[in-house]
C-alpha cells in the first residue's frame, strides 16, 4: 500500500513539475513580461538616484483584442476589429504615509480632453527597442507628473487641516506570481464578425416594424484581454479575459417629446454561449410592444411611498447608492454614508450583501465581473460586506482606510487610468424570501396603512448616477426608472405611467428596505468612475421597500418628429451609387412636400450630402508596429434645409450649415431614408428658429441698401454628373505594414533621436449630393498622408522635434522604399544637423531670401483664406479679410494671382486642383484672374453672393471628411506669377549684396516645405556659407511686406496640398527676397535632462 501510494505521489509530482515546467518556460520566453521587469528594474534603480525617489512602482499592459458589430434597423452601422497594446507605469514618491497620490488618485492627467492618462501604445509585436523605447518615454512623463504632484501634496499637507482618516496612502500586499499562458491564436483570430453581421441584422430588422422607433440597434462586442502586471516588489501577474456581450437597444419619443429608451443585454464569456437568434427576436419584438405602450403612458407626479423593485431594478438601485459607497477610497474625503456605520445595522437581518469576483456564474447566469487578480496585483477574494444585515467591510483597493488597512482585491480600472477599489460581482441575498404574490400584497398593505391610493412597481431602470465626492450633493443618488406600474390598493388593474425619477439619500432609503424576493435576477453592465469603464455584475432579488421618493421627469424641450419614419420600400438594384441616389431623392420629395408646421414656413431648399468611405492606418516606431488597421466601408451624411426664399433665407452664418448624419456601413435604402428623415426634423425645426432670429437682428440692424439688394443664395440650375474614379485605390495592408516598419527602423541607426515614428493613413471617398434643385453628383476621391516625426536633444539642452509629411491622393503615388528611405534619412540627418545648431545670437532687421515652401506658405498664408481671395459674407459688420481693399494694390506689381481648375499638370507634374465641376453642379472657370499686377481683382466665390462676388465662380468644392460631409468655398490651383524676375541661382548673390549694402553682418535664408517647419539659415556675407541656426518665435511676412519684393526668382516650383481637406495645387516663385525681415535674439529655454537614459544610450 505504502509502494503504491508512493509511486502515485511521485507520478503526481511528475505531473505537476512537468505542467510547472511548461508554464514556466512559456513565462521565460514571454517577451513582453520580461522587457517589463528589466525595465521596472532599471528605471526604479535610476530613478532612486533623483531628489525625489519612487518607493513603489508598477507597470501594468493591455493586449487587447476587440471585434465590435452594430446593427441598424436591419443594416449594418458599424462592424470593425482591432488589436492593441498598451502601457501603464504607476510611480509613487515619498512614502506610504504621504505620497503623490494623497489628493489624486491618478498618477496622469484625466478628464474627458487628457492624453496624460491613456497610457503609451506598445508594438503589435516584441520588437525590443520600440517597446523599451515607449516605456521609457511614459515612465518619464509619468515620474514628472508624479513629481509635480508630490510637491503639491507637501505644500497642501502643511497648510490643510488634519484628515480625519489617519490610514496612509498606500498599503502593504502579498508577493503575488500568476502566471496564465497566452491563449490559442485561433481565439484572437476567430472570424466572426461576417456571421453576426448577419444575426443583428435579423434582430434589429425586427424594429422596422416600428414606425415610431427612433432607435432600434443590435451591438455585439467580443474582447480578448491580456493583461501583464509587475511591481517593484516582485509580483508577476498574467492573466486572460475573454467576454463577449450583446445589447438590443430601442427608443421612441413620446407625443410630448420625453425620450423612452429601453435596453436589453446578453452576456457570455465566449460567442457560442450567447442565446440563439430566435430568442433574440423575441425580445426585440417584446421591446417594441413595451415602448408602444410606454409612448400612450401618463406621465407620474412626483410621489412619497412603498414600492417593490424587480430584481433587474434593485440590481441597478443597489449599485448605485449603496455599492459606491463600500469603495474605500471614496470613504477618505467626501461620500462617507457608512464609514462610521460597520457593525451597525443597516439592512433587514436576513439581508446578506457581498462582491465575489472569483464568481463567475451566479443564478445559471454568468458574470461579467469576475477575475483572479484585480490591476493592482491583489488576489481576488469574496468581500462580505453586509451580513446579517450588519455593515461588516468595505471594498479596498491599496489605498487604506482606517480600520481597514489592507487591499481585498478590488483596485481595478481600465485603459491608462491607476486602480481605485471598485465594485466586482455584487451580490445580495436573504434568508427569508418571499414570493412575488407575498410581495405585493405587502406593497398594497404598506400603501392602505399610508393613506395612499396605490403603490410602486419599478420594473425596468435604464441608468443612474449617484454622489460621493466633496461639493455638490453629498450623498444623494438619482435613479431613472423606465416601466413604473401603479399597483391599486383596490384591485384595479395595474397601470403603466412614465416620467418618474427616484431620488433620495443612501440612509433614508436603507432604512425603508423590508424585505426581499425569492428569485434573484442578473444585471449586466460597465461602470464608469475615474479609473475608467469596468466591467461589473449587480445580482439582487425583487425587494420591497416602505417608503420611496420620486419626482417627475424635466420636461421635454423637442417635440416628436413631425412627419411619421418612411414607409418600408425597395429598389430594384443593388448598385450603392443608385440606393443611395433613390434613398436620397424619396427622403428629399417627401419632406419638400410635407414637412411643415402649421402657421410656418415651408422649406424651400433641402440639400442632401453622403460621404461613402474607408479608412487604413498604419504606425511604427524603431521597425516595430504599433498600429495596423483597415477599416471596412462606412458612410456618414449632411442635411441642410433652409426656409425663405433666394432672396431671404434662414441661413445665419452664409455657409453650409448641415446636421451631421450617422449612415449605416451597409448600403441599405431604408436605413438610410429613416436617418435622413431624422435629420431633416432636426434641421427643419433649427432653420425656422434661425429665421426667427435672423430676422429680428435684421430689424435691428438695418443693413446697407447695397447689401440689402443682395439674394441670400443663387439659385442654380438642374445638373447630373457622376464620376468615375480614374485610378484603382488600393490598400495593399501586408505592403504598407512593411513600409512603416522598414522606414522607422532607420532610426535605429541614430541613438540620439527619440519619440521617433512613421505613419501612413488615408481614405478611399466618394461624395454624393442631392438637392431639390436637381442636382445629382457623385465625386470619387481619396487622400494619403506619410508622417514622419522625431525629436532630438542640443548640447544645451534644448528638447526639438521635427516632422515631415507626404501628402497623395492615391497608394499608386507612393515612390519606392528606397527612395522613401533615403528621404526619411535625409529627415534624420537635417534633425542632427538642427541640434547642433546655434541659436541666433544677435537681433537681425534685413533682407530674407525664402525658398520652395517658405515662399508657397507666405502666398498660402496671407491670401488664400475666407475672406481673403476667397469671398465671404456675414451678417455682422465684417472686420479684417482683404474685402475693404478690393481694386486697390495689395502686392508687388510684378506679381499677378490665377485660379485654373482645368490644368491637369504643369512641367510634368501633375495637379490636385484640377477639376471639372464643383460641388454645386457648376463648371468652373478654367482661369480666374483673382490680382493683376498687384492689384485684387476678383474672388473666388460659391452660391452666397457678397458685394465684390455677386455670382458664383464655380469653387464650391467638396470637404473630403466624413466628420463633415459639405461644401467649402475653395481654390482650384493657384499659380502666382511673376514678371521682372531673377535667375533662381542669383537670388543668393542679390540677398548677399542687399544685406552688405545694409550695413548687416550676416543674412538669412529661409527654407521648408508648404505646411510644414521652416529651417533658417545664416549666410556669411564674404564666403556664401549657409549655417543652419535656431530661433524662437520667428514670424513669417505679413500681407504689407508683399508691397515690395527686393527679388522675385523666374524658377517655380509646384505644390499639391490639402488644405482643407479638399485637394489643391500652388504654383509660385522658388524664391523671393523680403527687406524689413526681423529675426529676434533666440531665448533658450533650458529643460532639465531626462532622468533615464534612452535605452539605446544606456
Amino acid at each position: 500500500m505504502f509502494k503504491h501510494s508512493y509511486l502515485l505521489k511521485s507520478f503526481i509530482c511528475g505531473i505537476l513539475l512537468l505542467c510547472f515546467s511548461d508554464i514556466f518556460g512559456q513565462e521565460e520566453k514571454d517577451r513582453l513580461l520580461q522587457l517589463m521587469k528589466q525595465e521596472l528594474k532599471y528605471s526604479m534603480e535610476e530613478l532612486k538616484k533623483q531628489e525625489y525617489a519612487p518607493y513603489y512602482m508598477n507597470m501594468r499592459a493591455m493586449d487587447d483584442y476587440t471585434i465590435t458589430v452594430e446593427s441598424s434597423f436591419g443594416a449594418v452601422a458599424m462592424s470593425r476589429s482591432n488589436r492593441m497594446r498598451t502601457l501603464v507605469p504607476q510611480i509613487r514618491l515619498g512614502s506610504p504615509e504621504l505620497d503623490n497620490f494623497k489628493y489624486n488618485t491618478q498618477g496622469g492627467m484625466y478628464g474627458p480632453h487628457a492624453q496624460g492618462a491613456q497610457g503609451v501604445i506598445l508594438p503589435l509585436d516584441d520588437d525590443e527597442d520600440a517597446i523599451r523605447e515607449a516605456i521609457w518615454r511614459e515612465v518619464l512623463m509619468r515620474y514628472e507628473f508624479a513629481r509635480n504632484m508630490y510637491e503639491q501634496v507637501k505644500t497642501r499637507a502643511s497648510v490643510s487641516v488634519a484628515d480625519e482618516d489617519k490610514a496612509p496612502c498606500f498599503s502593504k500586499a502579498p508577493v503575488e506570481h500568476y502566471y496564465e499562458a497566452p491563449l490559442a491564436a485561433g481565439m484572437q483570430k476567430m472570424d466572426i464578425k461576417r456571421d453576426w453581421e448577419y444575426r443583428l441584422n435579423a434582430v434589429s430588422a425586427v424594429f422596422k416594424s416600428c414606425p415610431d422607433l427612433r432607435e432600434g440597434n443590435a451591438s455585439f462586442s467580443f474582447q480578448v484581454l491580456r493583461t501583464y502586471f509587475v511591481n517593484s516588489e516582485g509580483s508577476v501577474v498574467v492573466q486572460n479575459r475573454v467576454a463577449t456581450r450583446v445589447m438590443l437597444s430601442a427608443s421612441l419619443k413620446a407625443a410630448d417629446g420625453m425620450e423612452l429608451p429601453l435596453n436589453i443585454d446578453y452576456f457570455a464569456y465566449t460567442p457560442d454561449e450567447l442565446p440563439d437568434e430566435e430568442k433574440m427576436i423575441s425580445d426585440a419584438k417584446d421591446m417594441i410592444q413595451r415602448l408602444l405602450a410606454l409612448k400612450d403612458a401618463p406621465i407620474a407626479d412626483p410621489y412619497t411611498g412603498p414600492a417593490i423593485l424587480s430584481g433587474p431594478a434593485s440590481g441597478v438601485f443597489f449599485h448605485e447608492i449603496f455599492g459606491h459607497r463600500l469603495e474605500g477610497h471614496r470613504l477618505k474625503t467626501g461620500g462617507q454614508t457608512f464609514k462610521k456605520m460597520v457593525g451597525e445595522q443597516v439592512l433587514p437581518t436576513e439581508f446578506q450583501v457581498y462582491c465575489d469576483p472569483l464568481l463567475k456564474e451566479y443564478a445559471g447566469t454568468e458574470l461579467y465581473g469576475h477575475y483572479m487578480y484585480d490591476d493592482e496585483g491583489v488576489k481576488a477574494r469574496r468581500v462580505d460586506n453586509v451580513v446579517d444585515g450588519r455593515l461588516k467591510e468595505f471594498l479596498m483597493s491599496r489605498v487604506p482606510l482606517d480600520g481597514f488597512p489592507v487591499s481585498n482585491g478590488h483596485g481595478r480600472t481600465s485603459g491608462g487610468g491607476d486602480p481605485v477599489s471598485r465594485q466586482s460581482n455584487l451580490i445580495i441575498e436573504t434568508t427569508r424570501p418571499y414570493t412575488d404574490e407575498e410581495l405585493k400584497t405587502m406593497l398594497k398593505e404598506e400603501a392602505k396603512k399610508q393613506g395612499k391610493e396605490y403603490g410602486y412597481f419599478f420594473r425596468t431602470v435604464t441608468s443612474g448616477f449617484t454622489y460621493t465626492g466633496e461639493g455638490g450633493s453629498l450623498n444623494s443618488f438619482n435613479v431613472t426608472p423606465l416601466e413604473v406600474y401603479r399597483v391599486f390598493v383596490d384591485g384595479r388593474p395595474d397601470q403603466l405611467v412614465r416620467g418618474v425619477d427616484m431620488i433620495g439619500t443612501p440612509l433614508s432609503m436603507f432604512s425603508s428596505i423590508a424585505a426581499a424576493g425569492d428569485k434573484p435576477s442578473v444585471f449586466t453592465g460597465v461602470c464608469g468612475a475615474e479609473s475608467g469603464w469596468v466591467p461589473v455584475t449587480a445580482s439582487s432579488p425583487m425587494i420591497f421597500v416602505s417608503q420611496i421618493e420620486t419626482q417627475r421627469r424635466a420636461q421635454e424641450r423637442d417635440i416628436a418628429p413631425i412627419l411619421p419614419a418612411p414607409q418600408l420600400g425597395e429598389v430594384s438594384t443593388k448598385e450603392p451609387d443608385d440606393i443611395i441616389f433613390a434613398a436620397m431623392q424619396a427622403e428629399q420629395e417627401r419632406n419638400k412636400a410635407n414637412l411643415v408646421l402649421a402657421n410656418s414656413l415651408r422649406p424651400y431648399y433641402i440639400s442632401y450630402v453622403v460621404a461613402r468611405y474607408r479608412q487604413f492606418q498604419m504606425v511604427a516606431s524603431l521597425g516595430g508596429l504599433m498600429q495596423s488597421n483597415v477599416f471596412p466601408w462606412q458612410m456618414s451624411g449632411g442635411t441642410q434645409i433652409l426656409v425663405g426664399d433666394y432672396q431671404r433665407n434662414s441661413d445665419v452664418q452664409y455657409e453650409e450649415q448641415i446636421d451631421l448624419v450617422q449612415l449605416p456601413s451597409e448600403v441599405n435604402y431604408d436605413v438610410i431614408r429613416r436617418r435622413l428623415w431624422e435629420s431633416s426634423d432636426v434641421m427643419f425645426k433649427y432653420a425656422l428658429g434661425a429665421m426667427a432670429q435672423k430676422m429680428n437682428y435684421l430689424q435691428q440692424n438695418p443693413l446697407p441698401a447695397n447689401e440689402l439688394a443682395l439674394a441670400d443664395m443663387q439659385q442654380l440650375p438642374a445638373v447630373s454628373s457622376i464620376q468615375k474614379r480614374e485610378v484603382e485605390y488600393k490598400i495593399d495592408q501586408a505592403y504598407l505594414e512593411q513600409l512603416v516598419k522598414e522606414l522607422s527602423a532607420v532610426f535605429k541607426d541614430y541613438d540620439d533621436i527619440y519619440n521617433s515614428s512613421v505613419s501612413i493613413g488615408g481614405m478611399e471617398i466618394d461624395m454624393y449630393r442631392q438637392t431639390t434643385e436637381g442636382v445629382k453628383l457623385k465625386e470619387p476621391g481619396g487622400t494619403v498622408n506619410l508622417t514622419v516625426s522625431a525629436e532630438i536633444r542640443t548640447k544645451d539642452g534644448v528638447n526639438l522635434g521635427d516632422s515631415f509629411s507626404l501628402v497623395l491622393l492615391n497608394p499608386s503615388e507612393l515612390t519606392s522604399m528606397e527612395e522613401l528611405k533615403e528621404r526619411v534619412i535625409k529627415f534624420a540627418e537635417d534633425l542632427r544637423q538642427l541640434s547642433a545648431a546655434s541659436p541666433v545670437a544677435e537681433y537681425y532687421n534685413g533682407p530674407i531670401l525664402f525658398e520652395g515652401g517658405a515662399a508657397a506658405s507666405i502666398f498660402a498664408n496671407n491670401l488664400l483664406y475666407r475672406g481673403g481671395l476667397i469671398a465671404a459674407r456675414s451678417l455682422a459688420p465684417a472686420r479684417g479679410g482683404l474685402a475693404d481693399q478690393f481694386g486697390r494694390k495689395i502686392l508687388d506689381e510684378r506679381l499677378t494671382i490665377k485660379n485654373y481648375t482645368a490644368l491637369k499638370e504643369y512641367n510634368g507634374i501633375p495637379l490636385y486642383g484640377h477639376y471639372t465641376i464643383d460641388g454645386d453642379g457648376v463648371a468652373p472657370e478654367s482661369e480666374t484672374v483673382l490680382v493683376e499686377n498687384g492689384v485684387f481683382k476678383k474672388m473666388l466665390n460659391g452660391r452666397i453672393p457678397t458685394l465684390h462676388a455677386p455670382s458664383t465662380t464655380g469653387s464650391s468644392r467638396f470637404l473630403m471628411s466624413p466628420q463633415s460631409p459639405t461644401l467649402v468655398t475653395a481654390t482650384g490651383t493657384v499659380h502666382v506669377q511673376a514678371e521682372q524676375t531673377v535667375a533662381y541661382e542669383k537670388m543668393k548673390k542679390m540677398l548677399i549684396k542687399s544685406a552688405k549694402k545694409a550695413g548687416l553682418p550676416v543674412a538669412y535664408i529661409v527654407r521648408g516645405e508648404l505646411g510644414a517647419s521652416i529651417a533658417i539659415y545664416q549666410v556669411n556675407l564674404k564666403d556664401g556659407k549657409e549655417t543652419l541656426v535656431r530661433t524662437t518665435g520667428f514670424k513669417m511676412p505679413a500681407l504689407s511686406n508683399l508691397l515690395k519684393l527686393s527679388a522675385i526668382s523666374s524658377e517655380e516650383t509646384v505644390f499639391n496640398y490639402f488644405p482643407n481637406n479638399y485637394p489643391a495645387s500652388m504654383i509660385c516663385p522658388s524664391g523671393v527676397i523680403i527687406d524689413g525681415m526681423v529675426i529676434d535674439k533666440a531665448s533658450v529655454k533650458i529643460e532639465k535632462a531626462p532622468a533615464l537614459k534612452l535605452p539605446r544610450q544606456r
